[in-house]
């Protein structure tokens, strides 16, 4: 079930950024990158577990996510050992995780690669040369961390790179290439 709610958000998500403009601001250049999308919200969703209707998310949770998002529409819960809220606010994106008392936990922000402040763009090229970035999410915690999580291609490999908000990469993997029977 997890499986599909996930295709269902990358979905909307798709059909936001594509068919609702005329010109494409998060470009999404392959399938493989589709898949890079998918894999990362199945992952959130994994976190969380099991789809809630909002009659089953308790009130206090329901006010929370009001108190901190009022912008809020479209929203869908997935419930288990916390209450994630995947939601619309104006034009962006975002799942928030909240405890089962209310209290937010963490929000990740689907953002355009245009979005990215400059100093992690250049942090980027100084430490990777060239690149092509396909997919920005931006995670922010209760405790007042916040990153962005950066899928990109460069000349010979494509990369996941972690970022904290000055450009500093804190984690870099490689995404294995489909030919090689990864993502």
């Amino acid at each position: 079930m997890i499986f599909f709610i996930s295709i269902g958000i990358v979905n909307k998500i798709f059909n936001h950024f594509f068919l609702n403009t005329e010109v494409s601001v998060f470009p999404i250049k392959t399938m493989k990158t589709m898949k890079n999308v998918l894999i990362i919200f199945a992952i959130l969703f994994l976190q969380v577990g099991v789809f809630a209707q909002n009659s089953d998310v308790p009130v206090n949770i329901q006010k929370a996510l009001k108190a901190k998002f009022p912008s809020a529409q479209d929203v869908e819960w997935t419930s288990g050992g916390t209450f994630l809220a995947s939601f619309w606010a104006g034009n962006d994106y975002k799942e928030a995780t909240f405890s089962k008392s209310g209290e937010w936990l963490e929000t990740s922000t689907v953002l355009a690669e245009d979005k990215l402040p400059v100093n992690v763009v250049t942090s980027l090229t100084k430490n990777l040369g060239e690149t092509y970035i396909t997919y920005v999410l931006k995670m922010e915690k209760k405790d007042g961390s916040q990153s962005y999580i950066i899928d990109l291609s460069t000349e010979t490999e494509n990369l996941q790179v972690i970022t904290d908000l000055t450009g500093k990469v804190l984690k870099k993997m490689v995404i294995a290439d489909e030919e090689d029977g990864g993502f």
